[in-house]
């Protein structure tokens, strides 16, 4: 059963995709044709790793306020045994900054900066 953490951070890493399936095309063929014959592939995988670096930095720097009210939570609750019991109880600021960077998201989306040139 996922927590309500678990469905926060999963909710976080679909606002900022990690070019899995470029880095898995550009691996398949440079295994089957050689790197040398993966030049699109490459510059595939560059351009996305570029666009999620940007995205990034949009999220760091619209949600800086968000993210370190969890931070703080995360480091003021003290010694806990277990990372997930840590972890719910912050949820609220955790939500606070995945609102956030949803929101600053959807506007890169719809302003069409949020993918690869």
């Amino acid at each position: 059963q996922m927590t309500e953490m678990q469905g926060l951070m999963r909710r976080f890493e679909g606002y900022l995709y990690d070019c899995t399936r470029e880095i898995s095309h550009y691996n398949e063929c440079t295994l089957v044709l050689g790197k040398e014959q993966c030049t699109l592939q490459r510059n595939k995988l560059v351009a996305c790793q570029a666009a999620m670096q940007r995205n990034m930095v949009a999220v760091t720097n619209a949600c800086g306020k968000e993210h370190a009210k969890f931070t703080e939570c995360m480091a003021s609750s003290g010694p806990v045994n277990d990372a997930a019991t840590q972890g719910n109880m912050c949820v609220s600021e955790l939500s606070l900054f995945v609102d956030c960077a949803g929101r600053v998201m959807v506007a890169r989306v719809d302003k069409g900066e949020a993918y690869a040139q």
